[in-house]
């Protein structure tokens, strides 16, 4: 999947971390799991990577986006499949850290559960990678793509108290 990275530009003791984020496929049969590294340094070095969402059912977590808020909560959007019996139904999930990634908060839905094969093969060759979320104090604002309307379309959440932005 495709790598995300954003830097903590806040004011507190975290300012300039740099994050990665990305989908990995771990060893012993889980198939999919998004993980987060950190680097204190410029990149130099990064800490050993931490499995954002714990799961024991051994199903795909995939599409993951990154964002760090002015306040350096590190923000993750991803698509969970729902039933691992089915990889092909999912839903767009929302958790974030406030100590550098070390921990998560418990994941949130922010879509329902979608079809990713709708239109496939005929219409779509698959559904596409356009995932993105850009953070704020007052919560994220995230842009995905899903089939919820029964077909491949655009969808923008806010993930937080207020509305989002016009």
């Amino acid at each position: 999947s495709q790598i995300w990275v954003d830097v903590d530009r806040s004011e507190g003791p975290r300012r300039g971390a740099v994050y990665l984020l990305c989908a990995v496929d771990p060893p012993l049969g889980d198939p999919l799991d998004v993980r987060l590294a950190r680097s204190d340094d410029g990149g130099a070095t990064w800490s050993a990577p931490v499995t954002v969402v714990a799961d024991d059912r051994r199903s795909y977590q995939w599409f993951p986006t990154l964002a760090v808020a002015p306040d350096g909560r590190v923000d993750v959007a991803y698509v969970d499949v729902a039933d691992p019996a089915a990889p092909e139904l999912g839903r767009v999930m929302f958790t974030s850290s406030h100590d550098g990634g070390a921990t998560f908060s418990a994941p949130i839905a922010v879509s329902p559960v979608f079809d990713s094969h709708v239109g496939w093969p005929v219409e779509q060759s698959k559904l596409g990678d356009y995932y993105h979320m850009v953070s704020r104090e007052d919560g994220a604002t995230l842009a995905f793509a899903a089939t919820m309307n029964g077909g491949q379309d655009m969808w923008v959440a806010h993930i937080g108290a207020s509305p989002c932005p016009p």
